[in-house]
């Protein structure tokens, strides 16, 4: 069957199958959505480092050639390489490639720009998180004239990129969520007092959201609260709980399916967001869809508004759930972007076909 157009997208990761949930939701989202509503469109993806599987395979309506790469170090990567070389090839044979997009500012965009220079093929660059940080060692290595049109995700993140290497971006395209997804919002009493979602790492900051929780203890002694996660940080964070005889009042849940957290976003009433940097934090809008309010930094999306607090030290994160804690609050589900928002920027502003 031959299609409209064919887009090929670069990324390092993907799910293995429909139902795992746990990698980049916002991105897989993305892919699913774009092909149900462009059934025209041949849509390949070349996944190198992950899933673990050694042949390609559908998701949906697409294909995905995984070339297994796991995040080895640079000098074991040639291979991978030159395995995501091969598929390309396959995959061009299949029908002519209208454009590559690649994801993140890492090993796939640089593949993007070798495949667009030399293919003449134009090549559509996303950058996914802290991959614009002037630490990353692909910015000084991208040969950004090959990439034709630049995408970040928040205004946030576009600053940094502009302090790292006087670069921004062409345009700015968030990730929406697919609300449908998500249960009705509860608009009865929510058994989770403050409630954490991200990766156990020192950047997204818990160890900031357990010390607010042994203060706010003072004043509210049967607090309750949860962080949805998993990471090398973990063990750090159990002890300082055990130390602030916090065992009763924050619970470590892990990595758990995404349904799951989808409930217990739905039980919760305040989302606190400690984390240093993010370049959009797709959390956000979960919250807000599920009626929290949030508590936050001024990182990737996030916005003043009736239920968000914008903070900017760790005492004001302390004030603003104090706040939210002694006022009555409703749940109300609040207007997000949405996935179908999302399509609509990049087919009319990145896929101008």
């Amino acid at each position: 069957m031959t299609y409209e157009k064919h887009l090929l997208f670069l990324t390092p990761l993907f799910p293995i199958d429909e139902h795992y949930s746990m990698s980049s939701p916002s991105f897989q989202v993305y892919v699913r959505e774009l092909s149900l509503k462009y059934p025209q469109w041949r849509i390949s993806i070349i996944s190198l480092h992950q899933p673990l599987r050694s042949e390609p395979y559908k998701w949906h309506n697409v294909t995905v050639y995984p070339c297994q790469a796991n995040f080895r170090s640079s000098y074991r990567k040639p291979p991978y390489w030159f395995k995501m070389f091969r598929y390309f090839q396959q995959i061009k044979r299949l029908q002519k490639i209208d454009c590559i997009h690649s994801f993140w500012l890492h090993d796939c965009a640089l593949m993007g720009c070798y495949l667009s220079r030399y293919y003449d093929i134009p090549h559509y660059a996303t950058a996914m998180g802290q991959d614009v940080r002037k630490q990353s060692r692909y910015l000084k290595v991208l040969p950004f004239q090959n990439i034709q049109k630049l995408i970040l995700l928040s205004p946030f993140q576009n600053k940094i990129l502009q302090e790292a290497i006087n670069r921004q971006a062409d345009f700015l395209i968030a990730w929406g969520m697919d609300v449908a997804q998500f249960p009705i919002p509860s608009q009865t009493q929510r058994d989770i007092d403050i409630l954490g979602v991200g990766s156990l790492i020192q950047l997204k900051n818990y160890g900031c959201f357990i010390d607010l929780i042994a203060q706010l203890k003072k004043s509210f002694p049967s607090i309750k609260s949860c962080i949805l996660g998993e990471g090398k940080e973990r063990p750090f964070l159990e002890q300082k709980i055990k130390e602030l005889n916090l065992e009763e009042n924050v619970i470590l849940k892990g990595l758990i399916p995404r349904e799951e957290v989808m409930q217990l976003m739905n039980q919760s009433k305040i989302l606190l967001h400690p984390s240093l940097y993010e370049s959009q934090a797709y959390v956000f809008y979960e919250a807000l869809h599920s009626g929290m309010h949030i508590v936050s930094y001024e990182v990737g999306v996030a916005k003043e508004g009736e239920k968000w607090r914008v903070a900017q030290n760790e005492s004001e994160l302390l004030n603003y759930l104090q706040f939210f804690l002694n006022h009555p609050v409703d749940y109300q589900s609040r207007q997000v972007l949405t996935v179908d928002d999302t399509i609509k920027a990049y087919v009319e502003k990145v896929y101008d076909f």
